[in-house]
């Protein structure tokens, strides 16, 4: 009996550590943005896993729009940084960061982006062309 459940403690004591939960965070420098400015990304795993970058997603309508790998220090800190533009930040809305981390580790926040204005104000200055006439310009 003394041998059968020092034989179930030793098990106990060397599986739990296995399904210890890894903890992933993510998190952005601000809640919105403007295309051309700059995003911080940077979050927390509870557990190093040496040699494991994060990878970051980000997505707008479920489509891609950026990724990247990101080392984790050892103190299990990472950060990022991007500019909110370029050829697939073409919609303005909800984006969504997705930080993957090992097997099935995933934490996701939002944030909203803006983009530029494509109004511009111009005046209009009439030009008298003599017998021509007149035209705007």
């Amino acid at each position: 009996m003394v041998i059968i459940s020092s034989v179930l403690i030793l098990l106990v004591a060397f599986t739990i550590p296995a399904f210890a939960e890894t903890l992933v965070s993510v998190g952005t420098n601000a809640k919105s943005y403007k295309e051309g400015e700059t995003i911080v990304i940077s979050g927390t795993v509870s557990t190093v896993l040496p040699g494991t970058p994060i990878t970051m997603q980000i997505f707008s309508e479920g489509n891609l729009v950026d990724i990247a790998q990101i080392t984790v220090a050892a103190d299990g800190s990472y950060s990022h940084t991007i500019i909110a533009q370029g050829p697939l930040w073409t919609k303005a809305g909800e984006y969504t960061i997705r930080a993957s981390y090992g097997e099935g580790k995933i934490a996701e926040t939002q944030f909203a982006f803006a983009l530029k204005s494509g109004v511009t104000t111009t005046d209009i200055f009439e030009v008298d062309a003599g017998s021509y006439g007149t035209f705007d310009v």
